[in-house]
């Protein structure tokens, strides 16, 4: 009765497919764990944030996303790049990649140890905040545990392994989650408590789950130019991933720890509704390593589905703001909307992206890209900052997509179908 279940829906989604020209067969076989990883990464998420927007002060929500903030800006330490090198060796067959680029992207990480400290050194001379120092020196000292290790998610995304993928993800997202919250109810919004939980649960399952990686390597044969290509797309992906953080550091610095817990919100609501819609890109990823997927009508009818679930998230935004941080953070409602109206841009970019990094991998094109999308996001967000504050953050991040998808569709619409 199941195996007749199941050649139905086959069929029905083999017929569908010829008419919205997206590949559903496979989307349904791996999406279902895919999907429930990023929505309940997406809950968790926002789980903490009300947390923090209902049990603790403002300035502490605040500070705690400016620590994680500054924690990510600065991963281009840990060589993040190699990560995609990693990914591409699961594809091919070339595991032993995976234990290379751990090791060297652990060795890198440890550069961020005196560099967290010099930057908790310099807070210190400047405010005399003891307790802000000393969140600093804990965030560089689990700094390596927290990126290097991590490279487990790539390496069985690259094989297509969704399943324990998924269950690894989600396990470590709710425990992370749990920790957190406990710590907020728990700790009397103690700070210290609720950063410490965040870095130890995060760091304790990285090292689990890298070391159950390492027992189920295939091989050791290693990917061709493994080291140089992670490099330079690490170097590649500096100032993307400083100006993919840097909207958080700066509100916190010019605005204040307070105006920054009202964007951070808002932020969250959408980042929700994202992690969802990545579950496309993270199946997506395997094929569009081996083969063109580019299509006009395809990218459509994709950019149209991404349309529909922003206006409803639109529509919806007063009632989820409110009903879950709170009256107090009425603010939030303008920017996650002003966010969402150009979240099938944001979706698009991500898909025209991958297909660069892992399909056309032209080095001369990444560099382009990789450079002009985040100059152009600094020019429009700094003076919107200026003059619509929080908001303007907000509007600059949106405008940014459609830049983004511009400058893709120019660089990749020689090799595309």
């Amino acid at each position: 009765m199941l195996d007749y279940l199941k050649n139905k829906l086959k069929k029905i989604l083999l017929l569908a497919q010829k008419y919205i020209k997206l590949d559903l067969v496979y989307i349904t076989k791996h999406g279902f764990w895919i999907t429930l990883n990023n929505l309940i990464a997406g809950l968790a998420g926002i789980a903490i944030a009300v947390a923090f927007a209902r049990f603790t002060t403002r300035e502490h929500f605040g500070l705690y996303q400016m620590i994680i903030s500054l924690l990510t800006a600065l991963s281009v330490i840990s060589l993040p790049g190699i990560n995609t090198t990693i990914f591409q060796g699961a594809v091919d067959g070339n595991d032993g990649t995976y234990r290379q680029g751990v090791k060297l992207s652990f060795l890198w990480s440890l550069l961020a140890i005196p560099i967290f400290a010099a930057i908790a050194i310099g807070h210190y001379l400047l405010h005399h905040q003891n307790d802000i120092v000393l969140y600093f020196i804990l965030t560089g000292l689990f700094f390596p545990f927290i990126f290097a290790p991590n490279s487990w998610t790539t390496y069985w995304q690259g094989r297509a392994e969704f399943f324990k993928y998924s269950i690894y993800n989600i396990v470590k997202n709710i425990f992370t989650a749990v920790a957190i919250v406990a710590a907020i109810l728990f700790s009397k919004d103690n700070l210290l408590i609720i950063l410490l939980s965040y870095l130890i649960v995060n760091s304790l399952f990285n090292l689990i789950y890298h070391y159950l990686t390492t027992k189920l390597l295939r091989n050791n044969q290693i990917e061709k130019n493994w080291k140089s290509y992670g490099i330079f797309l690490t170097k590649m992906n500096v100032l993307a991933t400083i100006a993919g953080n840097i909207d958080n550091i700066m509100v916190g610095t010019f605005l204040g720890l307070d105006r920054l817990a009202i964007y951070a919100a808002g932020m969250k609501l959408v980042g929700g509704i994202q992690m969802v819609l990545k579950s496309l890109t993270f199946i997506a990823a395997p094929k569009i390593a081996k083969s063109n997927t580019i299509q006009f009508r395809k990218q459509l009818t994709i950019f149209l589905i991404v349309s529909m679930i922003a206006a409803v998230t639109f529509i919806l935004t007063p009632w989820l703001i409110k009903l879950l941080f709170s009256n107090n953070y009425n603010s939030s409602i303008i920017v996650t909307r002003i966010v969402v109206i150009f979240l099938p841009f944001w979706f698009t970019r991500s898909l025209l992206e991958n297909h660069l990094v892992l399909f056309i991998k032209n080095k001369k094109k990444q560099v382009i890209f990789n450079v002009l999308s985040p100059i152009f996001y600094m020019i429009i967000a700094i003076p919107l900052l200026i003059l619509m504050q929080e908001m303007g953050f907000a509007l600059s991040q949106g405008l940014n997509q459609i830049i983004a998808v511009i400058i893709l569709l120019l660089l990749v619409r020689k090799t595309s179908i």
